[in-house]
């Protein structure tokens, strides 16, 4: 909540505390990847989030805001040796799910181009 307060405005109680059991589960991925070294399980497992939290209408922004949280927080209970390789992973934790922003339901999308689109008959439930 301290990186983005409008979190709060967007998900009720019930969605804050998946979030929070959730958490669990990524501590536990982040663990086993600065054990072994491999960015892989960290990586899988965030292709893996993304179908869960688009079904419960989470945006990817705000993963990547819980990740960013999640990084902060686990940086400043590890030792400084490891504060290196666990920013190395979150980075590209979050890169991947920051690369599905672009799919449907995280922004409105052009105007222009749904009217194109629209105007053409291709949206249509005419043409199908």
């Amino acid at each position: 909540m301290r990186l983005d307060p409008t979190l709060a405005d967007r998900h009720d109680d019930l969605a804050r505390r998946h979030f929070l059991r959730d958490y669990d589960r990524h501590i536990e991925q982040l663990a086993r990847a600065i054990e072994t070294g491999e960015e892989r399980y960290v990586v899988m497992y965030g292709e893996w989030l993304v179908p869960i939290y688009r079904r419960r209408g989470v945006r990817m922004n705000d993963v990547a805001t819980l990740l960013r949280g999640l990084e902060d927080a686990s940086a400043s209970v590890l030792p400084a040796v490891d504060a290196a390789p666990v920013r190395e992973l979150m980075a590209s934790w979050i890169e991947r799910v920051r690369r599905h922003r672009r799919l449907p339901g995280d922004h409105r999308g052009s105007p222009v181009i749904r009217f194109i689109w629209k105007g053409a008959g291709l949206g249509d439930d005419t043409v199908v």
